[in-house]
């Protein structure tokens, strides 16, 4: 949540971009509708060989609130942690 507010306050990453939002189980502080709360346990099991996430789940959830919302009317849509390294340029 930190991040992705630090993100917003300095328009880095995401945020950059011509529109942009936040799919959040809590809400955050941002302005102009940018963060859209859903209701959905974001906590996932974590298993497999790699003991990754196993959220495949989550984010067949999520995509179908980026198509509702009409974000799909974009050239490109993108999926992106607050944690990741993103140049939209």
């Amino acid at each position: 949540e930190e991040l992705a507010l630090h993100q917003y306050n300095h328009n880095r990453g995401i945020f950059q971009c011509d529109e942009a939002v936040v799919f959040s189980n809590v809400t955050l502080p941002m302005g102009l509708g940018l963060s859209r709360v859903v209701d959905l346990d974001f906590r996932t099991k974590r298993g497999g060989q790699y003991n990754t996430s196993l959220n495949a789940e989550l984010f067949v959830q999520l995509w179908l609130f980026v198509a509702a919302e009409g974000y799909m009317r974009h050239d490109w849509v993108v999926k992106i942690d607050a944690d990741a390294v993103f140049f939209p340029e």
